[in-house]
């Protein structure tokens, strides 16, 4: 286990300062390279608390950010089509990304796909709850329509 000083706000896991245990591969493959965490070191401790209020402040202008993007995405519907069978089963499943995409054109904000939250994999016709988060503390709803493609 790793022992990191979260950078900012991160969902089921911290916010911004706190000294958090994490697996050894999480902090090297992915808090790390993205700068959301340091490793709990006393300089780094030192280089946190030098930083906090620039951070902070980093962190409350997403957050407003997020705040007013929410009303451009939350509630909307967006649409895709894809190539299904007679029963309903898509020949592929829909992505995080195609969703991203879709939702970044309807709402004119951009969305990347990891903030996209599926509870399970698209693989069939039909309507799905969706939930994009903007923030940590921001979080919009939208309905994905998955239709049929007409050949």
């Amino acid at each position: 286990m790793a022992e990191v000083i979260l950078l900012e706000k991160i969902s089921n896991l911290g916010i911004i300062g706190e000294t958090v245990k994490v697996a050894d591969g999480f902090a090297r493959n992915y808090l790390i390279p993205q700068k959301r965490a340091l490793i709990a070191t006393e300089t780094n401790k030192g280089v946190f608390e030098k930083r906090r209020a620039e951070l902070e402040a980093m962190n409350q202008s997403r957050l407003e950010r997020a705040s007013a993007n929410l009303s451009k995405v939350d509630n909307i519907s967006i649409f895709l089509v894809r190539q299904a069978g007679d029963d309903g089963r898509l020949y592929g499943s829909v992505t995080t990304k195609d969703i991203a995409k879709a939702a970044e054109d309807a709402s004119q904000c951009e969305i990347h796909s990891e903030q996209v939250v599926l509870s399970s994999r698209i693989k069939e016709i039909g309507s799905y709850d969706v939930s994009i988060i903007l923030h940590p503390d921001v979080i919009a709803n939208l309905v994905l329509e998955v239709r049929r493609k007409d050949s």
